[in-house]
């Protein structure tokens, strides 16, 4: 029997607590081209489980990505936390300075992110100068207090325009029609089981920054009803990241994001 990697056998306990339903190993005894579990559930149903994962297979922690080229720290006076933050590539010089005074109101509403101030905003709870930069692609997150790098903010030109809930369906798409994805859509397809489900580890370049602030950390959901490939139940995308829990693209159905860490 082949041993599971922690991916797979992490993946299989969540969608075990999501769905309830039993999960039982199958890429063993030589099926190697097999999907990865079957799935019984209470009611009777069959399916069958796939796990895999997007972005560079070389990405490790969030720490790997402030060393590559293109990022540059930034000092910031009474900020109590690092800040990774995105600009439009249009950004004047100046702007980044200008987003400073955004990033110390964040921590002022005990909020982690540009996308979480925004919603303050719109409430009259915040300044609404937030609503110009979110609209123009500008995201930004607070990651782990860092002993190292105290009141930094990293900052990297070509934060996509739109936010995290407009962006998302269309990479997803994307990502599905892939080689890579459709070899796995290929794999569960051939379990012949009526109930299939993608689940998909996601990295942090595996999409824009605003999807990523989505996935990561929280944010709005897109509010449409997921189309995704014929014979796939769900997606299910997990960052591994506690504020974000699980979001799951359902089919015809709708966006959902589930909390199944302890």
């Amino acid at each position: 029997m082949s041993r599971m990697s922690m991916d797979e056998e992490t993946a299989f306990a969540i969608v075990h607590r999501v769905l309830g339903a039993q999960v039982d190993p199958y890429g063993a005894g030589g099926r190697q081209h097999a999907a990865d579990a079957l799935l019984h559930f209470p009611d009777g149903r069959e399916g069958a489980l796939k796990v895999g994962s997007l972005g560079p297979p070389a990405e490790a922690a969030i720490t790997a990505i402030l060393a590559k080229d293109g990022w540059t720290p930034r000092t910031v006076q009474g900020l109590r936390r690092t800040w990774i933050a995105t600009l439009p590539r249009d950004s004047s010089p100046a702007q980044p300075a200008e987003l400073d005074d955004l990033l110390l109101e964040c921590e002022r509403h005990g909020v982690a992110s540009l996308d979480q101030l925004y919603r303050l905003a719109l409430s009259g709870k915040a300044t609404r100068d937030v609503l110009a930069w979110a609209d123009a692609g500008a995201s930004a997150v607070a990651v782990e207090d860092s002993d190292q790098r105290p009141s930094q903010a990293w900052v990297m030109p070509g934060g996509a325009t739109g936010n995290g809930a407009e962006l998302l369906p269309a990479e997803l798409d994307a990502a599905l029609a892939s080689p890579i994805l459709q070899s796995q859509l290929a794999k569960l397809n051939d379990t012949g089981t009526a109930e299939r489900h993608l689940f998909l580890w996601i990295r942090t370049e595996a999409f824009p920054f605003a999807v990523i602030d989505t996935l990561y950390f929280g944010g709005a959901l897109p509010t449409g009803r997921p189309i995704l490939p014929a014979g796939l139940a769900q997606v299910w995308l997990a960052s591994g990241h506690h504020a974000g829990g699980v979001v799951r693209a359902i089919a015809h159905d709708r966006w959902a994001r589930d909390h199944p860490y302890d």
